[in-house]
């Protein structure tokens, strides 16, 4: 109507309009009209128009349509997350978008008219590049690639060409760019994580195998085949019981598999075999592969827990044995006595030994030979006993066994046979002696606290019953070993004292002073017991170093002397039986007037 009004007053010399018309139906349609004033009056306003109406409905709708087309494909292109670059045929750019200008750092003024290839490589570090002639060949696939900002600096990107075709004729094209920077360092990432699995899967310290739902073997690592000796081509496809699990520990091997199936956490020390048939100590580990929350296997790893075995066997062995004499300490003794003292177990003999001598002989030849007397000893009392006996080293030098179903007379025939295997010759510098005591629990009301203490009695009351002759045995056993290991012999120590005998007759020493020299004669050089063989028995003269062993036999023998009573009283004399009045003698120098101390010299 704007239109029409402006043709009749004078304004426009054609009056042409488009709109819409409703029909009879009540749809409408597209008209184009088109009128002329055919009469004006005076004042130039028409007072006659001819016109005509064409139906543009089909022509109006496909405006619309490329319109549409037209707006839809400028929103793609202004709104792309892709660099886009528009350009002709010569390959000048046209207009690019803005994804572009922000990807390589231009304006639009800066790259319009520009050959795309230096734009997108400025200082032409690329070998190829997507050309009109590729597309002509239509060779447009994706390339992975890398272009250049304005600054020179590298972009990773996926390049893809595209033609603009109008009527079988490429006139145009256009450069596709995606940014691929992040997913090329999300790649680089998925890579770097996939070779360090790798790392861990392969140079693990612990064997480990993948194995499919069946329980067969996927995959093993490095370690598996050195653990077990299998590689992966024997071992694949097999079943993993199958492979390293010792018969006799399948049951177990099922239980694993069970616990697997329900997704339970696995932590098991045991045994597994390898390929030559050896069982490995191994700590079994494992859990489900899951992959999208679903199970597709499961993973087992095999920890080589021989080392830690062995330690904890080592510290078991400190706990529970003497270090010693390699039997049972106390401790484990007290552990046993709580399992064995159980109405089953009865009657239930338990024995007390102590070593005899073993003072003496620490005192006399070091504490070397007191841990050999010891150690002897513990031979002694194990080749007495039986398997099912319980023989521990009880303290310094007490020691004590427990027998299971033994009555009265089978302990005391034990005891017998320690005693019969104590009088056998030994390497050591006395015989062994040891005094025993025993007790034997009957019934279960019986406080085994009490037979113990039964037993540890009787073996005191034995061995004051036995002291006496204990000590003469050891006396006896040291004056032998002194003939032996000597150059003096039991006749030479007879003259000896038949001399001194004479000597303090004619000095009118009384009968008990006669007996003290007599005695005296016999052993003033108990001592050399603890003098070395070579020192002994050199034929040479001595060295200053030898000779000051050799004096130290006095001192050694009034030490073996003062542990029995029967020597106590000539210990002194023992001491001093090398003391020269001119003070000349050792160990002490004594001379003249110092001799006084002495009244009983």
């Amino acid at each position: 109507m704007t239109e029409l009004q402006k043709h009749v007053d004078g304004e426009s010399s054609i009056y042409t309009a488009e709109y819409k018309l409703r029909q009879k139906d009540g749809s409408y349609i597209w008209v184009h009209e088109r009128a002329k004033a055919t009469e004006r009056g005076g004042d130039g306003k028409a007072l006659r128009i001819v016109g005509t109406q064409r139906d543009v409905t089909k022509e109006r709708n496909g405006q619309d349509q490329l319109l549409y087309q037209k707006k839809s494909f400028e929103c793609l292109f202004e709104n792309s997350p892709e660099a886009i670059a528009y350009f002709d045929k010569n390959e000048y750019i046209i207009t690019v978008n803005p994804a572009f200008t922000k990807l390589f750092g231009y304006t639009y003024e800066d790259v319009k008219g520009r050959h795309i290839n230096e734009v997108i490589d400025p200082f032409k570090k690329v070998e190829g590049y997507l050309t009109f002639a590729q597309f002509e060949k239509q060779d447009l696939k994706f390339k992975d690639t890398v272009r250049y900002d304005k600054y020179g600096n590298p972009i990773k990107v996926l390049a893809k060409g595209v033609p603009i075709v109008i009527n079988d004729k490429m006139v145009a094209g256009y450069s596709i760019y995606t940014d691929v920077s992040f997913m090329k360092h999300a790649e680089e990432q998925i890579k770097k994580q996939k070779n360090i699995l790798e790392s861990h899967f392969n140079y693990s310290p612990d064997g480990i195998a993948h194995i499919d739902l069946n329980f067969r073997v996927l995959e093993i690592n490095n370690k598996f085949t050195e653990l077990f000796g299998y590689t992966a081509e024997e071992a694949i496809g097999k079943t993993i019981d199958e492979l390293i699990t010792p018969k006799n520990q399948l049951q177990e091997g099922i239980g694993i598999n069970d616990m697997a199936l329900r997704n339970q956490k696995i932590e098991i020390d045991t045994v597994r075999q390898d390929k030559a048939g050896n069982l490995i100590d191994v700590c079994v580990r494992g859990g489900s592969t899951i992959v999208d929350g679903k199970i597709i296997g499961y993973q087992v790893i095999y920890t080589d827990i021989r080392n830690r075995k062995e330690a904890e066997e080592k510290i078991r062995y400190l706990s529970y044995y003497d270090k010693l004499t390699g039997l049972y300490n106390r401790a484990f003794f007290e552990e046993e006595l709580k399992r064995l003292d159980t109405k089953r177990q009865l009657p239930l003999g338990i024995i007390i030994g102590d070593v005899n001598g073993l003072k003496l002989t620490n005192d006399v030849f070091g504490h070397l030979e007191g841990d050999q007397l010891l150690i002897r000893t513990a031979e002694i009392l194990s080749e007495a006993c039986r398997k099912e006996d319980v023989l521990c080293r009880w303290g310094g030098d007490e020691f004590a066994i427990l027998l299971p179903h033994t009555d009265k007379e089978s302990v005391e025939k034990i005891g017998r046979r320690i005693y019969n295997l104590c009088e056998k010759p030994s390497d050591t510098p006395i015989n062994i002696s040891i005094s025993l005591g025993y007790g034997i629990k009957q019934r279960a009301t019986q406080s085994i606290k009490e037979i113990i203490k039964q037993a540890e009695e009787q073996m005191y009351r034995n061995k004051l019953l036995e002291g006496k002759s204990n000590r003469s045995h050891i006396i006896d056993s040291l004056q032998k070993s002194m003939y032996e290991r000597s150059h003096e012999t039991e006749a030479h120590a007879k003259r000896m004292k038949d001399l001194s005998h004479t000597l303090g007759k004619g000095l009118n020493l009384d009968n008990d002073k006669l007996n003290e020299l007599s005695l005296l004669a016999i052993l003033h050089d108990i001592g050399k017991m603890a003098i070395p063989d070579d020192i002994l028995g050199k034929p040479g003269k001595l060295t200053k170093g030898e000779w000051e062993k050799m004096k130290r036999h006095s001192e050694i023998g009034y030490r073996i002397a003062e542990t029995s009573p029967e020597l106590i009283h000539i210990s002194k004399y023992i001491l001093f039986h090398h003391e020269r009045w001119d003070g000349t003698g050792y160990p002490q120098g004594l001379k003249r007037m110092k001799f006084h101390c002495y009244p009983e010299l």
